[in-house]
């Protein structure tokens, strides 16, 4: 029994949705992702990624879905010649207050009046509601790109997002999702797979939730909504993966370490299959 894993994991799974959210926006103990704490490196390997697939960002609106409260990401992307950005994040996460001196940076994108700093809704768009009511009411315009970093694995239902997302992007849009595969007690990358769905969902999933999916779970996913899927492999840790094999639920476990031991994947997806619009 891990019990240094096992306390910290309790207290999270039963801590009340506003300490989260007050610790979230104070960056206290609980550490945000990286679009909060670091959007130049999110930034960065967008744009690794759009240029490996040459995906040109020039005038695109693009949607960053769980941005994580920080504009920056969005202003970094207008800079590099998006048109418009779309930011989505979940009904009651705490937005933040927009930092002045990234206004003042970026000026163009953001109106100043009585003291108070918005961004222009023509290069910015912020959207706290749930996506499914968003994609249902036509809020939102035709999407070129859909961008996220480590948001998928923490989706309650992917299946439903996965098809709201292929409606909302253009037939000729794309998706970059970074998938983080990891236990984000990250000390024990795997050691969330080593418990029955009962206990997790009972005792330890944290209230932010972890799916636990793995990466053959997401390509099955992505086929299902996009007719060109490509997953790549970032990282992985079979030091961490074979000092727990035998403990990891048979479910979690294809037979192939190559596959079981990733960590981290990316997701580039296009040619929706399923339109809407």
């Amino acid at each position: 029994m891990n019990i240094p894993y096992l306390i910290p994991r309790i207290i999270r799974h039963f801590l009340p949705d506003n300490i989260v959210n007050f610790l979230l926006k104070k960056q206290l103990i609980i550490a945000p992702g990286i679009e909060t704490k670091a959007p130049q490196e999110a930034f960065k390997q967008y744009i690794e990624k759009l240029d490996r697939h040459e995906f040109d960002l020039n005038h695109k609106k693009v949607m960053i879905f769980g941005y994580g409260g920080n504009l920056a990401t969005a202003c970094l992307l207008l800079g590099a010649g998006a048109g418009q950005v779309i930011l989505c994040e979940r009904k009651g996460f705490p937005q933040s207050s927009i930092d002045p001196q990234l206004a003042a940076q970026y000026s163009n994108y953001f109106k100043f009046r009585n003291n108070s700093i918005k961004p222009k809704p023509e290069y910015i768009q912020v959207f706290h509601q749930d996506l499914h009511q968003l994609a249902q009411s036509y809020a939102l315009p035709p999407i070129d790109l859909v961008l996220s970093f480590s948001v998928y694995e923490h989706l309650i239902n992917p299946e439903m997002i996965t098809k709201e997302l292929a409606w909302v992007i253009k037939i000729d849009g794309a998706q970059i999702h970074f998938i983080d595969l990891r236990d984000h007690y990250f000390k024990y990358p795997f050691e969330m797979l080593c418990y029955s769905k009962r206990t997790w969902q009972t005792w330890l999933n944290p209230t932010s939730n972890l799916n636990r999916m793995r990466m053959v779970d997401f390509e099955k996913l992505f086929r299902t909504y996009f007719t060109k899927v490509e997953i790549s492999i970032d990282n992985r840790d079979e030091t961490a993966f074979l000092a727990n094999e035998g403990r990891i639920r048979d479910e979690f476990k294809t037979g192939d370490r190559k596959k079981d031991s990733v960590t981290r994947i990316s997701v580039f997806a296009a040619k929706p299959i399923s339109k809407k619009r």
